[in-house]
């Protein structure tokens, strides 16, 4: 007789996967391949080039989903991807790039499936040598923020936490208090935020986006 919401991350079979009444987040295999189009459509990812997809967690439900949007993309031209764990330290997961990148110099692009490898993917590049490999990937940080301004990240899908975190509430309590059934809600990410719209993000980020 609890109502139930789920945000941010839903069960990877959705409503069929436990007792949530709506999910408040991203589609997660729609934005990741959407941030694969737009790498491979304004870098020329093609046949049998390899494309760096590091994330916190590869076992977490949203990086599987993200992983597997990408995929979807990069199957379309022939390219294929690899995941490497990362962990959310960002020295820690700079580091892991900064070795896998040194290891593998034939890598076309990197997109990053989660917010610290995004955060430190263009100073990892870097450090390995490859200053110019195209970068993209999700959410925002002040150092993605900086990237997509110098134009060193080409673009990142803002899953936009604030709704995910205001709906879910407002939803309960119509729920408790009129019986309103709470409903699905996509918070975004199918417009990625690049050089031409972040000055309109830069300001809210670490408050509203």
């Amino acid at each position: 007789g609890i109502p139930v919401v789920s945000f941010n991350n839903d069960d990877s079979e959705g409503a069929a996967g436990n007792c949530r009444m709506a999910y408040m987040g991203q589609d997660m295999v729609s934005t990741g391949y959407v941030i694969a189009k737009r790498m491979i459509e304004e870098h020329g990812i093609g046949e049998g080039d390899l494309v760096f997809t590091p994330v916190e967690w590869p076992e977490a439900v949203y990086a599987g989903l993200r992983q597997r949007g990408v995929d979807m993309a990069l199957e379309e031209v022939g390219a294929v991807s690899e995941t490497v764990g990362t962990t959310s330290n960002p020295a820690e997961a700079q580091t892991t790039m900064v070795q896998y990148l040194l290891g593998h110099p034939e890598t076309k692009a990197i997109i990053a499936l989660g917010l610290t490898p995004n955060t430190v993917a263009a100073a990892a590049a870097d450090e390995a040598g490859l200053g110019d490999i195209p970068i993209g990937g999700f959410d925002l940080s002040l150092d993605i923020v900086d990237g997509l301004k110098s134009g060193r990240l080409t673009a990142t899908v803002d899953q936009q936490p604030y709704s995910q975190g205001f709906y879910p509430i407002a939803q309960l309590y119509l729920a408790n208090k009129y019986g309103l059934f709470p409903s699905d809600m996509d918070t975004g990410g199918l417009g990625l935020v690049d050089g031409s719209n972040v000055d309109v993000v830069a300001p809210l980020v670490g408050t509203y986006r």
